[in-house]
């Protein structure tokens, strides 16, 4: 119960995420530009995963639900670990940072994930420069897998 905000989040991430999908689909059918030439709205198709690296759906359905299962035993403080071949589960202890980053790549996993059920593909729709088009969920990925990464190297 005390989690329930974590929940919360992370439908709200996969809402606002499949919300924003559904309206480049069917408002932005050429690009437009946001600020100057530099921020774009074009809508694309990403058949692969991150930079359009051309993994099928085969793959990355499973990945993502094993990467979701694995976040949420950390989102809920259960630390997995292997002794010889038994793998372990101990109990630790979950920052506010750390769950903020954990919900944040689950719900962008699932983002994607529904777009992958839905379509066979994911809807990109943010364009920076030269960067690889993205949408949401991609960058509620990025931004947690960060936070999660910086977190791991200033831990010690």
């Amino acid at each position: 119960m005390k989690k329930l905000w974590i929940l919360f989040s992370v439908l709200g991430i996969i809402f606002l995420d499949q919300l924003s999908k559904n309206f480049i689909q069917s408002a932005c059918i050429e690009p437009v530009s946001v600020i100057g030439s530099t921020v774009r709205c074009i809508f694309v198709w990403n058949e692969g995963i991150a930079f359009s690296l051309p993994i099928g759906a085969m793959v990355t359905i499973p990945l993502t639900l094993f990467v979701v299962l694995f976040l949420l035993f950390l989102l809920f403080g259960k630390k997995v670990g292997f002794k010889g071949r038994n793998i372990l589960f101990e109990s630790h202890r979950v920052g506010l940072l750390d769950e903020i980053a954990y919900l944040l790549v689950i719900a962008g996993a699932i983002g994607n994930l529904v777009d992958r059920i839905m379509y066979g593909k994911v809807v990109d729709f943010i364009s920076i420069g030269t960067f690889p088009v993205f949408n949401v969920a991609d960058s509620c990925i990025t931004i947690g897998a960060i936070l999660i990464l910086s977190r791991e190297l200033f831990r010690s």
